[in-house]
């Protein structure tokens, strides 16, 4: 058994229960994900309407679970805010930033949580370019907006990862360096998400090495680079040698977390494959 962190993510409970799982199906959860062999899993709010929940009540009754079973959580993933980001009228719009407030409202009943995590999905215009400065109108408006929601996670002790999805208005890893230069802050960086990565054609063993201390958290999971899925590491293209070992050079400390997709009734299978395949990787380069 490897001592680093082995954790989920939460693709676990959207097998699970579905995309509508409650902080109740959660906090229920956690004690299988301890008995299966994980040491962490990851926190999430998927749909606005849930925001509520979860900051008046939902947070407690998790984190009461984690501590009472002794698994804690290594990020938080505001799935619910990539309708912020996802046309040209929601990245205008003010949706997210004071959002962020709840998100790390949330974190408070975690204090040793301190990553919020931003999926940013693939941007559609929805109608054809109406200038010729389009781009650059949305290229600083999303760093605006991104500013103002990092300045809110910092103002509470947080920071803020972006986890990419193929498509997005980031444009990939190359943008993502460019926000990371405008906003000129060490708690802005990446949440690695593999199979967005690999799915993106990003050169996907530099990862680490182009991101070094920037990468707050995992999301590790396979596909054949065709398709955006979500399998257990070992079942696609990824090659997992190099790309372990490269994050090792990088100085990477966080928690290893799994994120795959599956069939309910196949969740404990998948993910103790999923497991002991990364174990076997995280032993081989000596962790």
């Amino acid at each position: 058994m490897t001592d680093k962190k082995i954790g989920v993510s939460p693709a676990y409970h959207l097998s699970r229960y579905g995309d509508r799982f409650t902080p109740e199906d959660m906090a229920a959860s956690l004690v299988d994900i301890k008995a299966m062999g994980f040491s962490s899993f990851q926190l999430e709010v998927f749909h606005p309407d849930t925001l509520s929940h979860w900051v008046q009540k939902g947070s407690a009754q998790v984190a009461e679970a984690a501590e009472r079973i002794g698994i804690y959580p290594s990020q938080f993933v505001g799935h619910f805010l990539l309708h912020g980001f996802d046309t040209p009228h929601s990245l205008n719009s003010e949706f997210g930033i004071e959002e962020t407030r709840s998100c790390v409202e949330i974190l408070k009943r975690f204090p040793g949580c301190s990553v919020i995590t931003l999926v940013i999905p693939a941007f559609s215009l929805l109608a054809k370019a109406i200038s010729k400065d389009l781009y650059k109108q949305l290229w600083d408006r999303l760093t605006e907006k991104f500013k103002a929601m990092l300045n809110i996670a910092e103002e509470g002790g947080k920071q803020l990862a972006l986890e990419i999805l193929p498509g997005s208005l980031v444009g990939g890893l190359q943008g993502l360096l460019r926000l990371i230069d405008a906003l000129e802050s060490p708690n802005f960086g990446y949440n690695f998400d593999t199979g967005h990565a690999w799915a993106s054609r990003e050169a996907i063993e530099l990862v680490p090495l182009m991101l070094a201390d920037r990468i707050f958290g995992t999301h590790l999971k396979d596909n054949n680079q065709a398709e955006n899925l979500s399998l257990p590491p070992g079942d696609g293209t990824i090659p997992w040698d190099s790309l372990i070992n490269n994050l090792f050079i990088s100085g990477y400390q966080g928690s290893f977390d799994l994120e795959i997709r599956c069939e309910s009734g196949e969740v404990e299978s998948c993910y103790r494959r999923g497991l002991e395949y990364s174990e076997s990787k995280l032993i081989f380069k000596g962790a």
